[in-house]
């Protein structure tokens, strides 16, 4: 069952700074950190699956598993777009998903 969101996220790209511990946490372990978000997100399920995609797929794999926060949270986009934002900034990109589904689960 999705939950219904603002069809946008809660911070931009950018702003993985703001929690220095997540930034550093994407920029060193960005794999385990984005699993780790689908993980809660999803109450404790599907984080080994993401991992294991994230790994094995590279930025293909990230993409997908930031298109399942995007469908359960009701965010635009598509698969093209976020390969290529990986390319540029993955850290920034996990940062932002892993605030995105902190943010909505604690509200909870």
């Amino acid at each position: 069952m999705a939950q219904q969101g603002s069809g946008t996220w809660s911070n931009e790209m950018f702003d993985c700074c703001r929690n220095p511990i997540v930034c550093c946490g994407a920029c060193c372990q960005g794999v385990c950190l984005q699993s780790l978000a689908i993980h809660e997100m999803n109450q404790g399920q599907d984080g080994g699956t993401s991992l294991l995609l994230g790994c094995c797929c590279g930025i293909i794999g990230l993409a997908m598993n930031r298109q399942k926060i995007r469908t359960k949270y009701g965010i635009p986009g598509n698969c093209f777009m976020d390969c290529i934002l990986y390319c540029c900034c993955s850290p920034c990109m996990i940062a932002q998903e892993y605030n995105e589904v902190f943010k909505r689960t604690i509200k909870q």
